[in-house]
């Protein structure tokens, strides 16, 4: 039986990062302020409005940061709580075991997806510390972010996160992973976090259609990379 039409869906995105320009005295004035010994500052990370963007948080010197499943399903209900209370739509994850995939489109205020990180990062690190009896950090200083700014490269996204534990050989099937976004999509799972995404809903009319199409498409990603065996 198909499940009710989707209610959670986002639009395509409109914003499109603007072209800026180098000032011809730029160089001069990057050496008066950052001699050469100097530690230059990181890179602004850049992060839009309506718009996807594909997020990899590390666990710090790549450690395991997901032990047992309880982990995991404490990770997922955090995630859940505060893209609700952000308004940040998720459309696809995968949690690994020393790291995360999410893609992720802030509403009208960008600088959520970085709010979203710290409660995520904080609240696994107590659990965690708590846990050791130790202190410190459980994850890398920064989380990776990168605009998904064409629309093709969307549902190549989606995929490339779901198709994660396969690649790494966790599984042989992304159906047989607990800890992605895929078995909700696939409707293996009750559907709570996964806000549809305009481009997967115009993969078909009614939800039986949608994950069909979706799952050609997966299959034709593990095809072309020679990986696991074929969806369900």
């Amino acid at each position: 039986m198909n499940n009710p039409p989707p209610t959670h869906v986002f639009p395509t995105g409109q914003i499109r990062p603007n072209h800026t320009h180098t000032h011809p005295s730029a160089s001069i004035v990057g050496i008066a302020l950052f001699p050469k010994h100097a530690a230059m500052p990181r890179p602004r990370r850049i992060l839009l409005a309506h718009q996807p963007h594909h997020i990899v948080q590390r666990g710090h010197r790549r450690q395991v940061v997901f032990e047992r499943a309880s982990d995991y399903r404490a990770y997922l209900h955090d995630l859940h709580h505060h893209t609700v209370q952000l308004s940040v739509g998720l459309h696809a994850w995968c949690l690994m075991p020393n790291h995360v995939h999410l893609l992720l489109t802030p509403l009208d205020n960008p600088g959520s997806i970085s709010k979203l990180m710290q409660h995520l990062a904080r609240g696994a690190t107590r659990r965690w510390n708590a846990r050791k009896q130790t202190a410190g950090s459980l994850w890398e200083a920064r989380f990776k972010s990168r605009v998904v700014d064409e629309e093709r490269y969307l549902l190549e996204c989606c995929r490339y996160i779901e198709l994660n534990p396969i690649r790494t050989r966790l599984v042989e099937s992304p159906a047989n992973y607990p800890w992605s976004s895929y078995r909700e999509r696939m409707g293996m799972a009750p559907v709570q976090m996964l806000h549809l995404h305009m481009l997967y809903v115009a993969m078909g009319s009614t939800d039986a259609a949608r994950r069909e199409a979706y799952r050609a498409f997966v299959q034709a990603g593990i095809a072309q990379a020679g990986i696991g065996k074929p969806a369900t």
